[in-house]
């Protein structure tokens, strides 16, 4: 834990407003909210939060300290605590566009899809710039069942990450869930120049070029570190788990997402995306989309 918090850097929001209370209490505050930030880089993040409180005594209505509070609780993937934490910034600031953004992703770390897209939706009313580098906001849609909005924001993402795997395979995915998987092909992302293993042959392999195997075998190439070896056989398993449920393949989906969850599992933010396909799978999601059907061409007669 200590090691996590010191590569997260505090970054307070500047927000508009004067605050209605004295010299004294106002000088109370920004030296709480120094404390926080230098124990929170320290590790200490039970102290930081301590300093946070004290910085709410002094002025309730800071909408800083709540934002602080937030930034310390998602640290920790305390999901619901930061949710509430943003959910006061953002009754203290309506326009504090930073509280929407992360409470989006606590949002949908928890599952709760439906809202994660109307905190995204209304970061970018706030700051309509942003949009085509939401990626994060395609994978709500995705799990939201709205796939053509899904397909849309992947599609202008690729304005801004256009050598990325993961953009062009996900705007397949949601391209086969609102038509067919020959759509899907046929408007696939071409990509080139992904470094990360094993990305490109995932690429070919959804592009029906490339196989299961291709991917597995790629894993280990380079003889990588434990650490690097983990994180490639979790890309691996999640994206042959999404793989197979475009395909319509229950059980090898549910096979790989169980690999990407538990021994592969990971702490970013795609492990997340994981955990949250798994939760789609167990049917625990706070709004379960409605999934178009796999539509399959009919065989060719002979």
């Amino acid at each position: 834990m200590k090691e996590l918090l010191r590569k997260v850097a505090l970054a307070f929001l500047v927000l508009a407003g004067v605050s209605s209370v004295g010299a004294a209490d106002r000088d109370r505050l920004e030296a709480e909210l120094r404390k926080a930030a230098e124990a929170f880089r320290g590790g200490d993040a039970e102290q930081a939060l301590e300093h946070v409180k004290q910085a709410v005594i002094a002025d309730p209505s800071e909408p800083r300290a709540h934002f602080t509070a937030g930034q310390i609780h998602q640290a920790m993937r305390d999901s619901a605590k930061a949710i509430t934490a943003y959910s006061k910034v953002i009754e203290l600031e309506p326009r504090a566009v930073d509280a929407f953004r992360n409470r989006g992703i606590e949002h949908f770390r928890l599952g709760h899809v439906k809202e994660s897209v109307e905190d995204f939706n209304r970061e970018l009313k706030l700051e309509p710039a942003r949009l085509a580098h939401h990626w994060m906001r395609g994978l709500s849609f995705y799990y939201a069942g709205e796939f053509v909005s899904g397909k849309s924001q992947f599609e202008v993402h690729k304005s801004v990450n256009p050598h990325d795997v993961e953009n062009a395979v996900w705007h397949f995915l949601c391209t086969a869930k609102a038509e067919n998987i020959e759509k899907a092909r046929d408007l696939y992302i071409p990509i080139e120049g992904d470094s990360r293993v094993p990305m490109m042959e995932v690429h070919a392999l959804f592009g029906g070029k490339g196989t299961v195997e291709d991917v597995m075998k790629a894993v280990e190439r380079g003889e990588p570190r434990q650490a690097e070896l983990k994180n490639r056989y979790f890309f691996a398993h999640l994206y042959l788990g999404l793989y197979y449920d475009a395909l319509g393949d229950k059980k090898k989906m549910k096979e790989h997402i169980d690999l990407a969850t538990g021994k592969y599992a990971q702490q970013h933010y795609m492990g997340d995306c994981a955990r949250v396909h798994k939760m789609m799978i167990e049917g625990k999601l706070s709004h379960q989309g409605k999934r178009a059907p796999v539509v399959r061409k009919p065989a060719k007669k002979k």
